[in-house]
């Protein structure tokens, strides 16, 4: 039986992110779309405190932008894949 990939935007919002190594980097606070082709370019995550990373940078109201070819699953978390 083949598994049901798909998820909703309203399910993922407000997930907690988290680095492969298990670091929580923040809360997904909304996605950015090409509505011209209809697909997810990136996340823009809501920075934890604590959290810092070289691999991330963020946009001018504070938000990391991670491009969604870094994230490698979302189950109960959001798991991004780092360069670090």
């Amino acid at each position: 039986m083949a598994t049901n990939n798909k998820r909703f935007f309203t399910d993922i919002i407000g997930m907690e992110v988290v680095s492969a190594s298990g670091d929580h980097i923040g809360k997904l606070s909304n996605l950015v779309i090409d509505s011209d082709r209809g697909q997810v370019l990136s996340l823009l995550v809501e920075p934890e405190k604590e959290f810092s990373s070289a691999s991330f940078v963020k946009d001018k109201e504070g938000f990391y932008n991670i491009p969604v070819n870094l994230v490698s699953s979302i189950e109960d978390y959001v798991v991004i894949k780092t360069k670090e």
